[in-house]
């Protein structure tokens, strides 16, 4: 199997991982451990890359997955079974009473057992026979299938992509690739610039209407994250051939009003077929060159506010799982479609020493790039910050997304958690948001101002200062034995590595 694998791999690169991962998914035993294992090894010796080897395995997973959904939609009963009774079900090595478990599942939890059983050794795969059996709608089964598989690339694999582009010089070109900010900004005149910024990604809810609304909102919040307004929308959309396309038109409708709420106008955009519905905008807005917001520039002595509530990716999970309260998903769609128009006009009436939205790398990883950029240190007081409706039980309850694990991983090196620190707080941290609120580094006097105003908009609800900025290297009075005069730590290669953010109660 091994060698198989690895000739495979080598002849034939990520197709090769795209037709293993779909067949392990049509023949349970073939592990896709060993796939997957041997993909990673491949990426070291030969051209092949992780995002493609990402990719190209949730494809042959969702493609697996899509081959069995139809067998159990459309093949009557009564023949399925007399085919598993025979040589095909023993070629498959499916057995009839691993169906009915996977029927029971079905029945039992619903759609819910899409998502819980993706995770279950056998019957992952044979989850999708009683979900097509029973009708289930295919956005929600394509939704529950890839839920996990659905994030952002992880910020580490990011960085190390971005390393190899090829960097350009250009006097206009305000904002670039290099502070790994919300969007890229170019002046076009002494008192105008423009920002560039684009967002897309599957479905996270099932209601399509609502999805087009979160997609826009999150679009829209690069533009607002630098300081600007959004003047002009185009749509991002890959849509399956197979799925019924009034769905697309809610979509499309949902993001449409909310690009209307922006003052901003929808031009058009660019469609594809693709086997999993996406959706995004990419969006122009205009700023005063002088007042571009950046996640550097932060200060120490500043606070930092945050205009959102956290927990979105760990209430989404618990959505998906169906194990959410109606109180708690209803809060988690009222956050995600808030756009942060109401916030920036908040913040350009004070000065604003850095500004970013949290999205996909979390509290963490948008704090660690302001302290990068800014070359300073960030503290974030947990207790102070504001959590979504459930998500700390959530939380406790392990419903955490998989890229919450990617944004801790990124960020370890660079950070000391006082052990006072329940973990599920951490979750907190590292959970991955859609449509964000914004975090930005202010003078405590601002602050307190910002609030008010925040307050006499009906918002401060929402907001909370949930960390400060200090010096490089500075020291907290309950650090980590073992931090140098510097404020360093070893990292996982033995190396000195500053500290940038730190956890505090």
């Amino acid at each position: 199997m091994r060698e198989l694998v690895l000739e495979l791999m080598g002849e034939y690169g990520n197709l090769a991982v795209f037709l293993l991962i779909l067949v392990e998914n049509l023949f349970p035993p073939i592990p896709s451990e060993v796939i997957l294992t041997f993909g990673g090894v491949m990426t070291v010796c030969t051209d092949m890359t992780p995002v493609g080897v990402i990719l190209f395995s949730t494809a042959g997973s969702l493609a697996g997955a899509v081959i069995l959904y139809s067998v159990g939609r459309f093949l009557p009963d009564e023949v399925f079974r007399k085919l598993l009774c025979g040589q095909i079900g023993h070629l498959l090595h499916f057995r009839l009473e691993d169906v009915d478990l996977a029927k029971g599942w079905f029945r039992e939890r619903g759609r819910s057992a899409v998502f819980l059983c993706r995770l279950i050794p056998i019957v992952r795969s044979l989850i999708s026979i009683p979900a097509g059996i029973a009708r289930m709608q295919f956005v929600p089964f394509l939704v529950f299938t890839a839920a996990g598989c659905a994030a952002k690339i992880g910020p580490g694999t990011l960085a190390g992509i971005l390393q190899g582009l090829p960097g350009f010089e250009d006097p206009n070109l305000l904002v670039g690739i290099e502070t790994s900010d919300d969007g890229a900004v170019y002046q076009i005149s002494e008192d105008t610039a423009l920002i560039q910024t684009l967002d897309f990604f599957p479905p996270m809810v099932d209601d399509p209407y609502v999805f087009g609304q979160v997609a826009a909102a999150n679009a829209l919040s690069d533009i607002y994250a630098m300081g600007g307004e959004p003047k002009v929308a185009l749509n991002i959309v890959a849509w399956p051939n197979c799925v019924n396309p009034k769905f697309l038109g809610e979509i499309l409708k949902g993001g449409a009003d909310k690009v209307k709420e922006a003052g901003a106008v929808l031009a058009g955009g660019h469609s594809i077929q693709d086997d999993v519905p996406k959706y995004g905008l990419s969006v122009t807005g205009l700023v005063h060159p002088d007042k571009v917001y950046k996640n550097c520039g932060a200060e120490p002595g500043d606070v930092l506010v945050l205009s959102k509530p956290l927990g979105t990716g760990i209430v989404n999970t618990a959505v998906k799982a169906e194990m959410a309260s109606e109180e708690a998903e209803a809060e988690v769609i009222r956050v995600m479609t808030t756009l942060n128009k109401k916030a920036k006009e908040i913040l350009e009436k004070f000065p604003v020493h850095a500004c970013t939205d949290v999205t996909g790398f979390g509290l963490a990883g948008h704090a660690m790039e302001m302290a990068e950029g800014s070359q300073a240190e960030i503290v974030i007081h947990v207790d102070q910050l504001k959590v979504q409706i459930a998500a700390l039980e959530y939380a406790r309850m392990g419903l955490v997304p998989e890229g919450a694990y990617r944004n801790r991983q990124y960020t370890e090196d660079r950070m000391q958690i006082d052990p006072a620190v329940p973990e599920e707080k951490q979750d907190i941290v590292f959970d991955p948001q859609t449509s964000g609120g914004l975090l930005f580094a202010v003078r405590p006097e601002t602050a307190d101002k910002i609030l008010k105003k925040a307050e006499e908009a009906g918002v401060a609800e929402d907001w909370a200062i949930v960390g400060e900025v200090r010096a490089a290297g500075g020291k907290s009075q309950d650090s980590r034995e073992g931090d140098g005069e510097n404020g360093q730590q070893e990292n996982r290669a033995g190396l000195p590595s500053v500290v940038r953010v730190r956890l505090e109660p």
